[in-house]
């Protein structure tokens, strides 16, 4: 059960093994977890193109939205980040973030893309350094 705190975030970060990996967006994981979308759609955020959504179970609103990223490329497109993997570009990542408040969601999320405080670093795995 995710139950959020006010003023709280969940930040899921999904390392992509291979570029022929099995992957599912969040509508699939959020929806076997009991939450169904209210609403769906792209959104532009700091000139980079993410997902969103409303989630609603019994009596919670959440609000989520993700990407996938790879430390210098942002996309929401599996096609995009499946053909840099196969052609040797690093490893992306899976980036979902979660509030019970759309408004600090949006801008945590314009945070992460303009003062950089996510960041995906790679060796042989995706890691993440956060930044203050």
């Amino acid at each position: 059960m995710t139950k959020m705190v006010k003023d709280s975030f969940l930040i899921y970060v999904k390392p992509i093994p291979e570029f022929f990996s099995g992957e599912h967006s969040p509508l699939i994981c959020w929806k076997g977890s009991g939450y169904a979308f209210k609403s769906f759609g792209k959104s532009k955020v700091s000139n980079k193109e993410i997902y969103y959504g409303k989630l609603v179970k019994k009596n919670e609103t959440l609000f989520t939205a993700w990407w996938y990223d790879n430390g210098t490329v942002q996309t929401i497109s599996q096609f995009d980040w499946r053909i840099r993997m196969m052609q040797g570009q690093d490893k992306f990542c899976l980036i979902n973030i979660t509030s019970n408040d759309q408004f600090k969601l949006e801008q945590l999320i314009q945070s992460i893309f303009e003062k950089r405080i996510l960041q995906v670093n790679h060796n042989s795995l995706c890691k993440h350094v956060s930044k203050t």
